[in-house]
């Protein structure tokens, strides 16, 4: 009888287990921040310094400099929100105000920033960014793409649009665990 020495079955499955991620994120640094929230990026922006909400977007927060008018292009705003040479990872949702699916997906998207805090995150009009959906290849909203820089890297690609699933796209694509800010609970 012939003894093979083996492995103990922890060490034959080790590699078996590793997960390889399609994105490697740099975290951002979050000391100081306080305030975790979706920007967002529109074609009007506010006339005052103020934090305003659009009634038709009550989840929105204005996408703005508090003291600098914007003259850029919005392509030039979205690079600039991407961080285009940075290893940082954000998440942006292309939505539209009159889309019922935008509407109720909303809270959801809301609710990311405060999971995920390493991580930016925007919404944008694209019905007041069509060239930006015809870059990134939007054809539909709501559309949610993961970008590392300004690189595309993931398309959310479900109809069951949940904190639950929009959290396990990033965390299957990145490898980032969920971290409730402010919070001792995880989601």
């Amino acid at each position: 009888m012939v003894h093979a020495d083996l492995p103990p079955a922890e060490e034959q499955n080790a590699t078996e287990t590793a997960k390889t991620y399609k994105v490697t994120c740099d975290r951002r640094n979050v000391t100081g921040i306080d305030n975790f929230a979706v920007q967002v990026l529109n074609a009007s922006q506010p006339s005052s310094d103020d934090d305003v909400v659009d009634s038709h977007k009550p989840w929105a927060v204005w996408f703005y400099s508090s003291n600098e008018a914007l003259c850029s292009s919005a392509l030039e705003d979205l690079m600039e929100f991407l961080n285009a040479n940075g290893t940082e990872c954000s998440v942006v949702l292309f939505f539209t105000a009159w889309c019922q699916f935008s509407a109720s997906l909303a809270p959801h998207f809301n609710a990311l920033p405060r999971v995920f805090p390493s991580m930016h995150f925007l919404a944008l009009d694209a019905s007041q960014h069509s060239s930006l959906s015809t870059r990134f290849g939007t054809v539909a909203v709501p559309n949610i793409l993961l970008f590392q820089g300004a690189k595309p890297m993931a398309r959310f690609n479900q109809t069951d649009r949940t904190l639950e699933t929009l959290s396990s796209f990033i965390g299957n694509q990145t490898g980032e665990d969920r971290d409730v800010w402010g919070s001792d609970e995880t989601v």
